[in-house]
């Protein structure tokens, strides 16, 4: 489940659907947010179909999980040069770069894939079920971070834009799927996703809480 602030707009044409009957539509003044428990793994992997929007800004947010501007883990699809993931605890960033902006007006499947190894942990970002960035010397869990504020569509910096674009099938898985694994989730876009074995799973497209600012009322919408 997932708590969607701001007026909930859905896309029901078929081009702009990826996974079951309609795709949660951000025009710049949405966001929504997971129960935080669906990220506090020592591994993970994330995993979304995303239409970004031409003409947005720098710096919106697909995700960013934390607990404000010194903890955070996001993916953003163009910080003006490139889209990236990052990871911060307390000191240093730590960047996975693509080297290329995520293009608009387009559907694509993105996963990141975290993954202690020894005293590291390995950050793989998917790209349409292909390996687009990858790196061993990340140190940062996503448990070590333990955020409270699990974000679609949203920064943990406030003078960042909010998403514009269309956002279906979120999910989170509480290992490190394998690229064939992946491969398999782009081809799971009916009703009904299957389910892969030892796995939490948050699904952005069905049962979302819409959370109305001037009441404060919650309505959900199942798909």
């Amino acid at each position: 489940n997932a708590s969607l602030f701001g007026t909930a707009s859905y896309s029901s044409v078929s081009a702009m659907i990826k996974s079951g009957t309609k795709s949660l539509n951000m025009k710049g003044d949405i966001y929504a947010m997971l129960p935080y428990a669906a990220t506090h793994h020592d591994e993970m992997t994330i995993t979304t179909w995303v239409r970004h929007s031409s003409g947005g800004s720098n710096w919106q947010r697909i995700f960013d999980f934390g607990n404000g501007t010194n903890q955070y883990m996001f993916l953003t699809p163009n910080n003006g040069s490139e889209m990236r993931f990052v990871m911060k605890n307390g000191g240093e960033e730590e960047i996975l770069s693509t080297g290329k902006k995520l293009s608009t007006t387009a559907w694509h499947h993105i996963a990141i894939a975290i993954k202690p190894m020894g005293n590291n942990v390995q950050a793989t970002l998917y790209l349409d079920g292909e390996n687009v960035a990858q790196s061993d010397k990340f140190t940062i869990k996503p448990s070590d971070i333990a955020p409270s504020l699990c974000y679609i569509g949203r920064s943990m910096f406030r003078g960042d834009p909010l998403f514009e674009g269309r956002i279906d099938d979120f999910r989170i898985y509480n290992h490190a799927l394998s690229a064939d694994e992946i491969a398999s989730i782009m081809t799971d876009i009916g009703e009904v996703s299957n389910d892969i074995s030892n796995s939490y799973e948050e699904t952005l497209s069905t049962d979302i809480q819409a959370i109305h600012p001037d009441n404060g009322q919650q309505t959900t919408d199942n798909d």
